[in-house]
């Protein structure tokens, strides 16, 4: 009867061990709560760095001014000039503003110029000659005297279509020379414009009195004083 008791209680220690066996979860009630995942304490790395806009191409390229440009006005007879400059007068270019007269122009003479010994005139007054050159006289006053004439021209162009016709003839020594008229005739000269004073005097330039209107580069000393 003894064995009853025994036997009872290695069945009841079976089953208690086979049930701790089939259960995994059993006795980890107590593991450390130093185990346990904590959602608000997770941190993505990497997120947070600062972005840095690569520079663009605009952004590094230097921005430069556009050079200043010089310009030449003319030419203008004294009657035009006032005209001309009071048209200026808005740009307010007084102190970049500057002029050069020169003699005008009545006639044009073709002409070799003076020969100083009168043998050698006179050998070359034959030598035009015998080059077929008969329209010709000794220039006996004057600042030209013992020049030889070889021409009297009202303008330019025709002076210059004379002394090319003189010069297929073999006369290599002739020139073109002004006959001043005791008038004068101006030019104008501006310096350091900008774009936007360049386009204004294009359009002033562009109204009578017109005359040629020439831009180039200022030479290096144009702005000083």
């Amino acid at each position: 009867m003894r064995l009853v008791p025994i036997v009872l209680l290695v069945a009841n220690l079976l089953v208690a061990a086979s049930f701790l066996m089939d259960d995994p979860n059993a006795g980890r009630e107590n593991e450390p709560s130093r185990r346990q995942i904590h959602p608000e304490s997770i941190r993505i790395v990497g997120t947070d760095r600062e972005v840095v806009a690569a520079p663009s191409a605009k952004s590094t390229e230097e921005v430069r001014e556009p050079p200043l440009a010089c310009a030449t006005w003319g030419s203008f007879s004294e009657s035009q000039v006032a005209a001309a400059e009071s048209r200026l007068a808005p740009l307010e270019l007084a102190a970049r503003l500057s002029r050069t007269e020169t003699a005008a122009a009545s006639s044009y003479l073709v002409i070799i110029p003076p020969i100083s010994r009168r043998a050698d005139l006179n050998l070359r007054v034959d030598e035009l000659k015998r080059a077929g050159v008969t329209d010709q006289f000794v220039i006996n006053d004057g600042e030209l005297r013992n020049g030889i004439s070889l021409g009297f021209f009202k303008n330019e162009e025709a002076a210059n279509r004379h002394l090319a016709y003189l010069k297929a003839k073999g006369v290599s020594d002739a020139v073109v020379s002004p006959k001043a008229s005791g008038n004068r005739i101006v030019t104008l000269h501006l310096r350091d414009l900008t774009v936007a004073e360049r386009a204004t005097l294009e359009a002033i330039a562009s109204e009578p009195p017109s005359a040629e209107l020439k831009f180039q580069a200022c030479p290096p000393d144009a702005g000083s004083g």
